[in-house]
């Protein structure tokens, strides 16, 4: 069973969702893999309950991305379940995901998990959605699916997309109804209150 934290929605699951289903997995003799590559953003949202030693003993494997907080390339494989791991190594060897200098990829993880960085990270990456997210709410709009961390998917009114998708790297996510484009908004760990601010402005014209 493969999920993300955070979930392509941006939403977060909550540490008894993902009991329930590690539980089931250990029912029917399944796996449960958790796709990390966001879970900065995932362990640092507002609603989060999970922690570390959660998804250690939740999952049979997950991992903890490093390229959506600033790495460049690299994640950090946790195997829980020992008895899966035979021969990972050499898998990944065969498909060419090792690299001839691999401490380049693990010196990047650890500066990350030292000094609380890596949730530093996390944190601002959501505080600065929710500043977009308060600026949405004040025009009125409607979210596809509920704001929880650094993804926002917006119902937006056809006119009012045309233009923020005219100017700014947004995903269109095509007509939710007659009236309105999903757009999905994505803030980072390098994003920064001038460029919010700078939005705000424009955003506010194009409302006018």
């Amino acid at each position: 069973v493969y999920i993300s934290n955070t979930t392509e929605l941006g939403t977060v699951y909550t540490k008894q969702e993902l009991k329930k289903l590690y539980q089931f997995c250990q029912k029917n003799h399944l796996y449960l893999y958790l796709d990390g590559a966001r879970l900065a953003m995932a362990l640092t949202a507002k609603d989060n309950d999970i922690t570390f030693p959660d998804l250690a003993k939740y999952t049979d494997v997950f991992y903890i991305g490093g390229t959506k907080v600033g790495a460049f390339a690299g994640e950090a494989v946790i195997f829980n379940n020992l008895s899966i791991n035979q021969d990972f190594r050499f898998s990944m060897k065969q498909k060419g995901a090792i690299l001839a200098k691999s401490w380049i990829i693990a010196i990047q993880i650890k500066a990350l998990m030292q000094n609380n960085l890596y949730f530093e990270l996390g944190k601002h990456s959501n505080e600065m959605a929710d500043k977009l997210k308060t600026l949405f709410e004040k025009a009125g709009l409607t979210f596809i699916a509920k704001p929880q961390s650094n993804q926002l998917f917006v119902n937006c009114p056809i006119q009012l997309a045309e233009k923020i998708l005219a100017h700014y790297a947004v995903d269109n996510l095509g007509q939710t109804d007659a009236k309105h484009i999903g757009l999905r908004f994505c803030t980072s760990w390098s994003t920064q209150d001038e460029e919010i601010e700078l939005f705000a402005e424009q955003f506010q014209k194009w409302l006018a």
